[in-house]
């Protein structure tokens, strides 16, 4: 579609994520019972740009989330072997 049609003018909403029961007015922060809407355009080729982006973008922090984890728990797990030597060798 991209390839094709990238030209090709598109409307986009953006819903702001909110609990189920409750939608808020971003701008006078009071509860209404709309649910608020933000409207924008652009193409085809340049939205599929941003989706692109931000998938990686996403992937990224994951992968930086997830080394990280797995960092923190090597170095967890040395430290709690490093205290049972030490306590053993007492």
């Amino acid at each position: 579609m991209q390839e094709e049609f990238s030209t090709h003018p598109i409307e986009i909403w953006t819903q702001l994520r909110q609990g189920a029961d409750e939608n808020w007015d971003p701008v006078s922060m009071r509860q209404v019972w709309d649910c608020p809407i933000t409207k924008s355009y652009s193409t085809v080729g340049k939205y599929a740009e941003y989706q692109s982006k931000s998938f990686q973008v996403t992937s990224f922090i994951k992968e930086m989330l997830k080394n990280n984890f797995s960092h923190l728990q090597i170095t967890f797990m040395n430290s709690l072997a490093l205290k049972r030597t030490a306590r053993n060798q007492e």
